[in-house]
């Protein structure tokens, strides 16, 4: 299904920027953004002040604010720099909608999301030319990014990512943290969900992939991520970094608002049905099963909450209820 075209009635306008600065991206890092200025300039800088590198890219800020001359605009105006490719939209798009257009508009090979309010790692661009050149073999569609997880209660805190998981990986961390890990249809199916997390600080995906699954489905909101990822791997092969490449921020993430939490929980729960009935044996595991998947899927969104202060709330819900 074409989850771009339902939108192609809607403008989206280069308002500033020069597209000749960068004739031929390879990477296009895009950032999707609706009325967050203070976090927007603290991902923007983060793309600017990466490491000096050999590599073509450019840097879309693509704007769900149809508001003209918004503060959003104001801002980007305000770096003076050609490089930023500032669009916005004739009207509201939508969340997935607005990463659908961000695929759209992106010109480069690989399209790397990096959310509004999160930052790349100043070495970033730098280990992605290491990883595309060198570590990525065969028909890859889909690079996902560690990130560390950045708290912004009061004082700025950060939390190293628990991934790679095990304490086997941990131990020989500085081993392989050059390397790649191939995800699998079976890291699917055991984990019974998405293995990798939402495509930001910098998570690569390749556009013609996308474009081929028709990009994000917003019927499976707000998980709508996880799925793509899933989508891809059945045509492409997908790999994740066992580095952080960035600050995946905590505190002002509308995906930890509780109410948006229990529709993970459920949207999770009829994903993971859909992934167990493959075959028999997958079936019989589902079911062996789908009671501790369904606790641990709340017990992930509870962690989640506490990181963002809504732990209370989110217990108060009867998850179990749903189903």
């Amino acid at each position: 299904t074409d989850h771009f075209k339902q939108y192609h009635h809607i403008l989206s306008n280069l308002i500033t920027g020069s597209l000749e600065l960068v004739s031929n991206p390879l990477i296009s890092i895009a950032i999707p953004t609706y009325k967050r200025i203070d976090s927007l300039k603290e991902a923007i800088d983060s793309v600017l002040n990466q490491q000096p590198v050999d590599i073509p890219y450019e840097m879309l800020i693509v704007d769900d604010d149809p508001a003209t001359d918004n503060d959003t605009e104001r801002l980007v105006r305000s770096y003076g720099n050609p490089l930023i490719l500032y669009y916005r939209h004739s009207e509201n798009l939508g969340m997935f909608a607005n990463w659908n257009r961000c695929i759209e508009l992106a010109r480069g090979k690989w399209v790397a999301f990096l959310h509004d309010d999160d930052l790349l790692k100043p070495y970033y661009l730098e280990k992605i030319r290491y990883f595309l050149n060198e570590k990525i073999n065969g028909k890859a569609g889909y690079l996902h990014c560690q990130y560390d997880m950045l708290l912004d209660f009061g004082e700025r805190q950060l939390l190293s990512q628990t991934n790679p998981d095990g304490w086997i990986k941990r131990r020989f961390k500085p081993c392989i943290k050059n390397k790649l890990t191939e995800v699998t249809m079976t890291d699917f199916i055991i984990r019974g969900q998405s293995p990798i997390a939402p495509p930001s600080c910098g998570t690569l995906i390749l556009r013609e992939a996308a474009l081929e699954v028709g990009g994000f489905d917003e019927k499976y909101w707000p998980s709508a991520d996880g799925h793509l990822s899933y989508f891809i791997l059945n045509r492409y092969k997908v790999y994740t970094t066992n580095i952080p490449m960035g600050d995946y921020r905590l505190s002002i993430n509308t995906s930890f608002q509780p109410k948006v939490l229990a529709e993970m929980v459920k949207v999770d729960y009829y994903f993971r049905k859909f992934l167990h009935d493959r075959n028999a044996l997958t079936r019989l595991f589902g079911r062996l099963f789908q009671r501790e998947f369904l606790v641990n899927s709340i017990d992930e969104k509870i962690g989640f909450a506490d990181l963002a202060g809504n732990v209370e709330t989110i217990k108060s819900l009867d998850f179990l209820g749903l189903y």
